[in-house]
């Protein structure tokens, strides 16, 4: 009969469980990649007190309750940590979207998500970081619409995590309930306004860099990253027409036009 592992208090150890000479219990398992993996702690069940000077966190027991727990649910646990980032580029490159709404979520990813919760561990993502980074940005300025598109970015990319059994549900679920949508209803400008308008861009050192584009919004009512896009190959002189099949994301153009009040 083997001679039972015990620790330093004369305790037995379980199967897997070591001691190290430093003092700290290690446990070792499998993960579901096949490969070796260490969890370690200082204190080998919760009632133990962490050594002076030490960082007090899951005692090894809790954490192999743990890893059982989550490798009897059929979840991945895995050395390898995947971030938010990864899935995103996971859900753009099999997802199905029009080329604007593509490059938008790109742009949009880049410049609000990557650096921010897209860096996290989709395994650390809580609900509470996802309503905390909405509120964020909605303090600092940002639409509803803007948090909606944020919502349809993030949602989707922790599905496909959780639909790989990486984490046991979606955290961005029901999320955005605080940021319906905003009255989409907009004014058209009278031709008094209209006037107003070329009026006071004519006052502008820069007014031929406006002057031609406003105008062509106006006579079109197209979008600015619309107008921007378009090519020649758009325009119909003889039919007098203009046909819009794409749009550049307004942030790409660098086109910065004058805040006009009109009253």
């Amino acid at each position: 009969m083997s001679k039972k592992r015990k620790d330093r208090k004369g305790r037995i150890l379980k199967d897997n469980e070591y001691q190290r000479k430093d003092g700290k219990y290690e446990y070792k398992y499998v993960d579901t990649d096949g490969e070796r993996r260490s969890v370690y702690s200082w204190r080998l069940v919760s009632t133990d007190i962490a050594p002076s000077g030490k960082r007090r966190d899951l005692s090894l027991r809790e954490k192999e309750k743990e890893i059982q727990q989550k490798l009897n649910a059929g979840l991945i646990v895995s050395g390898k940590s995947r971030t938010l980032n990864e899935f995103f580029d996971l859900h753009m490159e099999i997802g199905t979207f029009a080329d604007a709404t593509r490059e938008n979520y790109m742009y949009m990813w880049k410049k609000f998500v990557k650096d921010d919760l897209g860096r996290k561990s989709v395994t650390t993502i809580r609900k509470s970081d996802i309503l905390r980074f909405y509120a964020k940005h909605k303090e600092r300025g940002l639409a509803n619409g803007t948090i909606q598109i944020f919502q349809k970015m993030i949602r989707p990319s922790l599905q496909l995590a959780a639909d790989d059994h990486i984490i046991s549900d979606n955290p961005a679920n029901g999320c955005c309930k605080n940021y319906p949508e905003e009255d989409t209803d907009k004014q058209a400008l009278t031709e008094e306004q209209v006037q107003i308008l070329l009026d006071v861009l004519s006052k502008f050192r820069s007014k031929q860099r406006y002057d031609l584009i406003i105008r062509v919004m106006v006579g079109t009512c197209c979008r600015i990253g619309e107008i921007v896009g378009l090519t020649w190959d758009n325009i119909d002189m003889k039919e007098r027409t203009i046909t819009i099949d794409h749009s550049i994301p307004v942030s790409y153009t660098h086109l910065t036009l004058p805040t006009i009040r009109l009253v």
